[in-house]
């Protein structure tokens, strides 16, 4: 049997309709991509870390801290267009956070954009930390997050690889925290850098590794706290870090990584089933790198419920 003429043509003018739904989504979905002479663009190591928290009407905040090496930006800006790294330049982030339902459709689209000056291969430091805020956290998201480093400032009429950086990170199975009051509850924590002199508290630290020398607070909220029988709350906050030194310090005959772990409590009572609460380590007795875990437990003292939270980092020894 010979097939229609007519189901032929059908078939033909669906196959381009498809095809160029397929291009627009694709143009949609994915950020242009450049080939050219100049060679691949530097992966910046953009450090990054988040935290929910919940909001007076019961929905959930996800903050999203990040920073990156300015420096880099300077040295990948040297290797693609063939230029001396210690003449300073200007440089745009472009920060792109797709999210995704579960259905993998993308629901919601944003863009940060943050502009560096005069920086060199020779700047010192990191990017002062950067937030950026999800209102709403819906369950079952996920987001897909993307920094773009494009370079500003050159010379007039002189062609240059505009995009030297770039880095893709992604944050899967996100969930809310919950809104019932009969739950103890306990938002993310965020870690803050600590000034070991005043101790005043400074920005936040999106970074995974840490030194003795590093003085780091632990900021978080507490939520749905019970009230006892003198219409007080009573709970107890405790802390502990477990860290597991690095096997590649060990002799032949331990070839198995160490462990070591402390801990420490302190007991709380106030007037408020919400609280915000800091506490602050003390790594400088830590002499061996290693991972680290930290764990925050609390306790209500008056329901018996208790929510645990935790950040791994990289403890590392500085000459």
């Amino acid at each position: 049997d010979r097939i229609p003429l007519v189901y032929t043509r059908y078939n033909l003018v669906h196959s381009q309709m498809t095809e160029r739904l397929a291009i627009r989504t694709r143009d949609r979905e994915i950020p242009a991509a450049f080939f050219d002479d100049f060679g691949p663009i530097e992966d910046i190591a953009f450090a990054v870390r988040e935290a929910r928290f919940l909001n007076s009407d019961g929905s959930t905040r996800l903050e999203i801290y990040w920073t990156a090496p300015v420096a880099k930006f300077a040295s990948a800006n040297a290797r693609l267009n063939n230029l001396d790294g210690k003449q300073p330049f200007d440089f745009l982030i472009e920060f792109t956070v797709a999210e995704y339902d579960d259905r993998n459709r993308r629901t919601v689209h944003r863009v940060m954009r943050k502009r560096i000056d005069g920086v060199t291969s020779d700047s010192d430091g990191m990017l002062f930390p950067q937030v950026f805020t999800i209102e709403r956290l819906q369950v079952g998201r996920r987001l897909a997050l993307e920094w773009d480093v494009r370079t500003l400032s050159h010379e007039e009429g002189e062609l240059l690889h505009s995009q030297v950086g770039m880095a893709l990170r992604r944050l899967d199975s996100l969930s809310t925290l919950a809104d019932d009051r009969r739950l103890l509850e306990m938002s993310d924590l965020k870690p803050i850098l600590v000034n070991d002199e005043t101790g005043e508290q400074g920005p936040v630290y999106p970074g995974s590794v840490l030194t003795p020398q590093v003085r780091l607070g632990l900021e978080f909220e507490i939520y749905h706290l019970r009230f006892g029988g003198d219409d007080r709350t009573r709970y107890t906050i405790s802390y502990e870090l477990q860290r597991e030194s690095d096997p590649a310090f060990k002799t032949r005959a331990r070839q198995v990584a160490g462990s070591q772990t402390i801990t420490s409590s302190t007991d709380y009572s106030g007037a408020s089933a919400t609280e915000s609460e800091t506490i602050v380590l003390d790594l400088s007795d830590w002499t061996e790198p290693g991972r680290m875990r930290i764990l925050v437990r609390l306790r209500d003292e008056n329901s018996g419920q208790e929510v645990t939270r935790s950040l791994d980092y990289e403890l590392a020894l500085v000459d």
